[in-house]
């Protein structure tokens, strides 16, 4: 079984949390240990659910020819490229810059729990770090440690599309 260094305690406020999630199986809202997938009940799915991972994994790597693969990296490629063309690119760099990489993991580590789910109550693992005012708006806060949030990937996508309806509206009355 993998076991994540987010399972271990950490403190918020004065109080010992570790990080948790739902159980796998459909329906089920047992809260389980980052690391494990389904909880005492549903345990006997874990099996299957491992054996069907990867008979997946191994069968589409098997399907793909060399063209394939070829191909579907190109794709891949251009639509980067493309990406990277229509946005500024002192952003791109920015997020690849060693300085980025190591505040970005320090805060994690310092906060690894989501803060927008942990204000609704909700304990979860934080995936990546946000900045609190977009980079766009303020550059030279770009590496000011107060201007940074732990988020999961749903409440990052939840905040960045409201970012861009805030500078469409901003636009539009320009």
């Amino acid at each position: 079984m993998e076991v994540s260094y987010y399972a271990v305690p950490f403190f918020i406020g004065g109080y010992q949390m570790s990080v948790v999630r739902f159980c796998s199986a459909a329906g089920c809202r047992e809260v389980i240990p980052v690391g494990q997938y389904f909880c005492k009940k549903h345990q006997y799915l874990q099996k299957e659910y491992e054996d069907k991972r990867k008979h997946w994994q191994r069968d589409n790597y098997k399907k793909m020819t060399k063209e394939q693969k070829h191909e579907y990296n190109r794709k891949v490629y251009k639509k980067r490229m493309e990406r990277s063309a229509k946005a500024p690119h002192d952003y791109n760099r920015f997020y690849k810059t060693s300085k980025w990489v190591k505040l970005s993991r320090q805060t994690l580590q310092k906060s690894p729990v989501c803060v927008m789910c942990l204000r609704k109550g909700i304990v979860k693992k934080a995936d990546l770090v946000d900045h609190i005012v977009p980079i766009r708006e303020d550059w030279s806060k770009r590496l000011d440690s107060t201007n940074l949030q732990s988020l999961c990937y749903r409440c990052h996508r939840e905040k960045t599309r409201k970012d861009h309806q805030r500078e469409r509206k901003i636009n539009m009355n320009s």
